[in-house]
């Protein structure tokens, strides 16, 4: 409680947290007792924290998101910052001045320009920046991102190709790799990147599984599940050589990037409509639906992060497995006799 100065009119404040004691002089008893009230562990910290600026805050998250993500993840970070720091009003100087007020200007801008989908793409991003300062830089517990209201999404309907389209395309592959590579992709429900890194340490043929490690989760770092394999997939993978660490990669053992027009020349070649190796993912998810696969079960498949129960059935994979076999079965048709090359293979006489 603070007590009156001896002789003065004066009023003396106290407070003590953790050990350490701050007092302050007020002219009246109701001043010093809403500076004690005022006062937390939290705000000292923040105190002694050296005001860090909007550009510096930037450049060290994105320092440290650097080290922790993969390419595409820190240019989405990177170009929400960017477009903060150019649409944030000229004095606003340091990062912990930003407001809920100026955050929703600045999603609204986005919004008007680019989209719902965006903005609350730029409100998750900034909103994770600010934890990470929070725990890294002395920000307060109140996120002016998270607080601003979601926008209304714009739905765009995602294109997954007809399986027949799939099929022409693995019929117009030239060579035993690539075609082990989208056979996998559909089998296993694998992102491309997942496969870029994919070793022979992480193939296990006899317990038909492999082991696909993602960036996709909280934090960013590399996390391994272990995906089943059905048969087709592991006749694939058993028919190619193992002449590097990599399992899909350049002919000399270097790490693919990103095969940017690869899928676009295939689509080209079988004359089919074009679509990217996420859509055979998307692909992947459709057939396990139609079969009938119990939906814990394609999510586990898919590894989504947030899908912490169904985890449970892609560990035990011999739940797995059987389910998955019946699914892809009647859909295993066309790898059946290597492709050549520029050929369309007439995917009806490999139906079973």
């Amino acid at each position: 409680m603070p007590y009156q100065i001896k002789g003065t009119d004066k009023w003396r404040a106290h407070k003590m947290i953790n050990g350490k004691r701050k007092t302050k002089t007020f002219a009246t008893q109701k001043a010093a007792k809403k500076w004690e009230a005022d006062q937390s562990e939290e705000e000292w910290v923040r105190e002694q924290t050296p005001i860090i600026s909007c550009l510096e805050f930037a450049t060290m998250y994105l320092d440290w998101s650097k080290s922790q993500f993969c390419q595409r993840t820190y240019h989405g970070k990177r170009d929400s910052l960017r477009f903060l720091l150019r649409n944030l009003p000229k004095h606003v100087e340091s990062f912990d001045k930003i407001t809920p007020t100026m955050a929703f200007a600045v999603f609204s801008k986005r919004a008007a320009a680019q989209g719902g989908n965006i903005a609350n793409k730029d409100r998750k991003e900034l909103g994770a920046a600010w934890e990470w300062g929070r725990r890294n830089a002395g920000l307060s517990a109140d996120n002016p991102f998270k607080v601003v209201s979601k926008f209304k999404p714009s739905f765009k309907e995602r294109y997954v190709p007809p399986e027949e389209d799939f099929w022409r395309v693995v019929g117009a592959v030239a060579n035993e790799d690539d075609r082990a590579y989208l056979l996998v992709m559909l089998y296993t429900a694998a992102r491309r990147d997942e496969l870029f890194r994919l070793q022979w340490s992480d193939v296990d043929l006899m317990n038909k599984r492999i082991r696909l490690g993602t960036r996709k989760r909280v934090g960013g770092a590399i996390e391994y599940d272990y995906v089943p394999l059905v048969q087709r997939a592991v006749e694939a993978l058993s028919r190619l050589p193992k002449k590097h660490m990599l399992v899909f990669c350049h002919a000399d053992g270097r790490k693919y990037s990103q095969r940017q027009w690869f899928m676009r020349r295939l689509c080209a070649r079988a004359g089919v409509k074009p679509f990217g190796f996420h859509a055979i993912r998307h692909l992947s998810a459709s057939i396990m639906a139609h079969e009938g696969v119990p939906l814990p079960i394609v999510q586990g498949v898919l590894r989504h992060k947030n899908a912490t129960t169904t985890s449970k059935y892609l560990r035990s994979l011999g739940l797995d497995l059987p389910a998955l076999e019946k699914a892809f079965f009647a859909h295993s048709f066309a790898h059946d006799e290597p492709a050549q090359e520029g050929k369309v293979v007439n995917i009806n006489k490999f139906k079973e």
